[in-house]
């Protein structure tokens, strides 16, 4: 599941126009942008976003002098495909939560904020993180293969 939830976000959804104020940054562009953070005491784990704004991207080598208004934007996408449907408040819309994405909220708090994409009616819906970590408890919990999977407390986080 986690492996075609990641396929189709790289194939469909960055072509989305919903999207099209966002960007999906380069190696390049998260080695900056991390390293930009860190020298304001801010730790970021460069897996767990996948969009920047036009606005940071355009101002990628001179991110020190924005970096407290940066924002990192985590895409959780409901597929074309997906045989349940949501409506248009993104009611019953499932998504996993990696831990380096709970890491990252942590780390940012409102600058870390979730996009909510229905590819069916090309809808977004954004989101701080805050404002749905109470429902964690039904979110999945994805876990790379070849790792020792392990009960994930959220306040060790």
């Amino acid at each position: 599941m986690f492996e075609s939830a990641t396929q189709a976000e790289k194939n469909d959804n960055y072509i989305n126009p919903a999207l099209e104020v966002y960007i999906r940054p380069t190696k390049e562009d998260r080695l900056k942008i991390k390293e930009s953070f860190n020298k304001v005491g801010i730790e970021i784990h460069g897996n767990g976003y996948d969009l920047i704004d036009k606005d940071t991207k355009k101002n990628i080598d001179n991110l020190d002098d924005i970096i407290n208004e940066v924002v990192l934007y985590e895409l959780k996408s409901h597929g074309k495909n997906t045989k349940y449907s949501i409506d248009e408040n993104f009611n019953n819309f499932s998504f996993g939560v990696t831990e380096n994405e709970i890491k990252n909220f942590k780390s940012l708090g409102s600058r870390y904020k979730i996009i909510f994409l229905n590819n069916k009616t090309n809808k977004i819906k954004i989101q701080n993180f805050s404002d749905i970590e109470e429902s964690f408890s039904h979110a999945s919990y994805f876990f790379k293969l070849g790792k020792k999977n392990r009960p994930v407390d959220l306040n060790e986080i």
